[in-house]
């Protein structure tokens, strides 16, 4: 793989710009591997590489081995292109979707005893201790019954306050207002401890520490809402290697998070078999018809070939956005990311009226790229390319947890720690 090197107009700020906090963020996909090194709030390094035998799995299971050597890779390309720094750090912030981390929003509402008391601190923290166990409760018995393993697999890794209303009324913070009904909605993210044990090996053998742990779709939603706060409802599909994650926005807040099992190293998977080529030279031919650069007879060739692929995506799609939209409309902007959107078939086939016949959207549908440039706080290269737009919004995520400050989100970390008992 081609070493990226630190761009010149960074070079002249790298010794101004480090003293801030250092962290490496590393995204591990299904396919591949792509990681950041972080100085002082800019990315000032970026490398991307891919599972040498094409996939994170192995025999069912996570290839735990292949992974961390992989991880190894990104990490050597990311330290020689900051030998100008002077030092690296081993502080990492890993970031999970591909169907290994789980998310949902969950509305509860807890009655006062006391309506006409103001709300302190401290009753809001035990009402939202008591709503996320509630909530606990709720995810671990659709854990099991969506995935068929034992509920006491779950384990929180995440959440945050959506909204709060008090007596039905929308309220930003709650510490001072009077009401009987205070009604929450908390989005959680969570993983099978399985994974988490494995993920949390694959680090510890490659002797980095690790700060967080974060999902990767809040992340690309936080980051996004952030910077484009009067975009209310919307939905995120990120398509990458072996898996397209769907997210659902709606006011402003998470709803939900689906997969399918399709994504761009399915169109590799279908040039290979139909050229009879080995896989690296259908990805090379992948990403030369994505770039177009092929002929008109070969890319007429090409989109014939993955086709039947773009329709499993858009039926797998349908299914998702159908399940979802039970009781309202579905919101009319889409944004797509990751690599396997780079491919312009796909973008060209969601744009199509016949795979959204069944469903029903609030507008037409505006189909958009969604790269790091559109996302908030952090600086750095590529900004425009949907390929990184996910490790970029892991790092804005992790930058805005750490200056932020606030009260409430103290309490929802509290209350996590108090469920998985880690006090």
């Amino acid at each position: 793989m081609e070493k990226k090197d630190i761009p010149r107009i960074l070079r002249n700020v790298l010794t101004k710009r480090f003293k801030g906090e250092h962290f490496i963020v590393l995204d591990i996909g299904t396919y591949n591997v792509k990681g950041l090194y972080v100085a002082g709030g800019e990315v000032v390094a970026f490398a991307n590489r891919q599972y040498t035998n094409g996939s994170m799995n192995k025999d069912g299971g996570i290839n735990e081995r292949g992974i961390a050597n992989t991880c190894r890779f990104v990490l050597k390309e990311l330290r020689e292109s900051t030998t100008r720094i002077g030092r690296f750090t081993n502080k990492v912030v890993l970031g999970l979707g591909g169907g290994f981390v789980y998310g949902k929003t969950l509305t509860q509402t807890y009655i006062r005893d006391y309506p006409n008391e103001e709300l302190t601190e401290g009753e809001f923290g035990n009402i939202v201790q008591k709503v996320q166990q509630r909530n606990y409760e709720q995810i671990r018995r659709d854990f099991k019954q969506d995935t068929g393993r034992s509920e006491l697999d779950v384990y929180l890794i995440g959440g945050a306050l959506q909204d709060i209303k008090i007596d039905g009324y929308q309220i930003v913070n709650p510490i001072g207002f009077k009401g009987k009904e205070v009604s929450c909605g908390l989005f959680n993210c969570y993983i099978p401890k399985g994974h988490l044990d494995a993920f949390e090996g694959i680090i510890s053998s490659i002797n980095l520490q690790l700060v967080t742990l974060v999902s990767e779709p809040y992340a690309v939603f936080r980051s996004f809402y952030a910077k484009n706060d009067s975009a209310t409802d919307f939905i995120l599909i990120d398509m990458g290697g072996s898996i397209t994650e769907i997210s659902l926005a709606r006011k402003g807040r998470l709803d939900d998070i689906r997969s399918i099992a399709v994504g761009g190293a399915s169109f590799t998977r279908s040039i290979s078999e139909n050229l009879k080529i080995g896989l690296f030279e259908a990805e090379n031919i992948k990403r030369r018809f994505t770039e177009e650069k092929v002929s008109k007879n070969a890319a007429k060739k090409i989109e014939g070939i993955i086709m039947d692929d773009v329709k499993l995506f858009l039926r797998g799609l349908e299914m998702v956005l159908l399940e979802l939209s039970q009781t309202t409309l579905l919101p009319s902007n889409i944004y797509i990311y990751g690599g396997g959107s780079m491919m312009p078939v796909v973008a060209h086939a969601l744009r199509q009226r016949k795979w959204r016949d069944s469903l029903s959207f609030s507008a037409k549908p505006i189909i958009s790229n969604l790269t790091p440039s559109r996302i908030d706080y952090l600086e750095g290269t590529p900004q425009d390319n949907v390929l990184w737009t996910v490790p970029f919004s892991i790092a804005n995520i992790h930058i805005e947890e750490n200056k932020n400050n606030d009260e409430l989100i103290k309490m929802v970390k509290r209350s996590l720690r108090l469920i998985q008992g880690n006090i």
